[in-house]
């Protein structure tokens, strides 16, 4: 086993638990120190998930690992938006991405347009093309690539900022 190239993937509340394992590792939050020291996922997979924070939109002490958000916009179950009250709340996928655009981290952000929780699980049935295309040049090929896009249906083109990516 290459320790250099783990990854974690979840959807619905297992992607909650990725991006906040990610989340707390790159802050020094919680049990990160059960951890080997300098360790760091190679990436994230998260469909449908969402992170709880304390303190406002979650930032990021360390660069975290290249992350695959896939959302769909009209989620009430785990929020694509956010749910907030003060300084607490659920940021979804949009506001991640955003806080990872901001940042210049690495990450792929696909948002199913019209789409609620069901497509949390669709991913690892009617999207594997986008899984292995995102393994392959976010992890392998280790590409330094801020990425979003639409899908209106699963298994076709996404849009992307006026252009289409065939994966």
């Amino acid at each position: 086993m290459d320790p250099d190239c783990i990854m974690i993937s979840g959807s619905s509340a297992g992607a909650v638990t990725v991006l906040q394992a990610d989340y707390y590792l790159n802050n020094k939050m919680h049990s990160y120190e059960i951890l080997p020291a300098g360790f760091q996922y190679a990436g994230v997979l998260s469909f449908a998930g969402a992170i709880f924070s304390h303190q406002g939109t979650p930032d990021y002490k360390e660069k975290p690992a290249p992350t695959l958000f896939l959302h769909g916009d009209k989620d009430k179950v785990v929020f694509y938006n956010k749910l907030r009250l003060f300084r607490r709340g659920m940021f979804g996928s949009k506001p991640l991405a955003k806080r990872f655009k901001k940042r210049e981290f690495n990450y792929l952000f696909i948002t199913m347009k019209n789409k609620g929780h069901s497509v949390s699980g669709s991913p690892m049935h009617n999207n594997l093309d986008i899984i292995e295309w995102f393994i392959q040049n976010y992890v392998y090929e280790k590409k330094n690539w801020q990425n979003e896009g639409c899908m209106k249906e699963l298994n076709t083109p996404i849009e992307a900022g006026g252009s289409v990516w065939a994966l």
